[in-house]
């Protein structure tokens, strides 16, 4: 039994570790054409300005 529950707490801590690789892994996909997308609205502001 406390090899099943040891087994589990190590999956789980794996599974976690994927999920917060990846979504590391998306925010870092996503930031790069959200900083375009911001650094192109603060541009127009400054020039209407």
């Amino acid at each position: 039994m406390e090899a099943l529950i040891k087994s589990l707490f190590a999956f789980i801590l794996e599974f976690l570790c994927n999920v917060r690789n990846g979504l590391t892994r998306i925010a870092s996909y996503l930031r790069k054409p959200m900083t375009k997308q911001c650094i192109k609205i603060l541009i127009k502001e400054n020039s209407m300005n």
